[in-house]
């Protein structure tokens, strides 16, 4: 029975990590969306280099993602590091030119497939308390 509750209370441990680093990610997918609109270039890589750290976090830690939710992540992961390397190049040849609009729809548009992910998280931990 101890190492029943040790492990409920590891993996509540895991749930509320997981969850402020969720938070953590759209409090920085926010401020990278003002950034862009700013064009205060030099500073997004970092950022989104913070971001995809806290999301590749989230997928190695052992909390049960199902499969559905892990690829949202992926696909996340995957666009940022895209938007990334575009910014970087952007850097290095003062002539390019990156459409913010269409950044920034990408950025909500990953936020809109992170939220119920987050949310899924809190109301499981809800549901686990009762």
């Amino acid at each position: 029975m101890a190492r029943k509750a040790a492990e409920s209370a590891r993996e509540e441990i895991r749930r509320t990590n997981t969850i402020a680093d969720f938070s953590s990610a759209i409090s920085i997918i926010e401020e990278i969306r003002r950034l862009q609109r700013e064009q205060a270039w030099r500073a997004l890589p970092d950022r989104y280099t913070s971001l995809i750290r806290i999301l590749l976090a989230v997928l190695s830690s052992e909390l049960n993602l199902n499969d559905e939710e892990k690829n949202a992540i992926r696909t996340a992961i995957q666009h940022f590091r895209t938007i990334e390397y575009r910014i970087d190049e952007l850097l290095q040849d003062d002539g390019a030119v990156l459409n913010i609009a269409k950044i920034n729809a990408v950025l909500m548009l990953q936020i809109s497939r992170i939220i119920p992910i987050l949310e899924s998280l809190k109301s499981r931990r809800r549901h686990d308390a009762y």
